[in-house]
């Protein structure tokens, strides 16, 4: 595939031209605009898994149709039931869509996101002013179970920077 356009990226923005078949996936973030709040993901470009699988009744190995396709990421809106409620209630347009970085390794992508929620706090951080709201819609943070062969890019944690100054946490 050849480099994307700021275009070809359906709603999310990025800071330069990308190759999605030259990464694994990327980190996000959603921001409200109506509520200051904020879902920080990940998503694949692509279905991962392995080429092949073993057949249900056969038991052979036979090719994995699902791997390598499209994750249809352009129009990704998160997996929060939290976020997907606000999005219906304010509408698409009342909300950023930004992609951080990308990522070439599953571990790289996995680790970077756990650690970026854990650097923001996102599981118990209050929105200022209002200890009944969180700022993050996220409700989890995945197990990372393995050590990871790529960390955290500079600009990963250049955005932790920069959330952490705009929005005094």
């Amino acid at each position: 595939m050849a480099l994307l356009e700021r275009d070809q990226l359906g709603h999310w923005e990025f800071s330069r031209k990308l190759d999605p078949d030259k990464h694994f996936g990327f980190l996000y973030c959603i921001t409200s605009l109506e509520e200051s709040r904020f879902y920080l993901g990940r998503k694949n470009f692509s279905t991962g898994g392995k080429k092949t699988k073993k057949h249900p009744k056969t038991g052979k190995r036979v090719v994995n149709t699902a791997y390598g396709k499209d994750t249809k990421w352009r129009s990704y809106r998160g997996s929060s039931v939290d976020l997907t409620k606000a999005i219906t209630t304010y509408g698409e347009d009342k909300f950023h869509f930004e992609m951080i970085d990308v990522y070439n390794t599953y571990g790289g992508l996995y680790y970077a996101e756990a650690f970026l929620q854990m650097s923001t706090e996102t599981m118990t951080r209050k929105v200022p002013g209002n200890d009944s709201c969180f700022l993050f819609y996220n409700r989890q943070i995945a197990a990372v179970r393995f050590r990871p062969k790529e960390e955290p890019t500079r600009k990963t944690r250049q955005f932790i920077d920069k959330l952490n100054k705009e929005n005094k946490l």
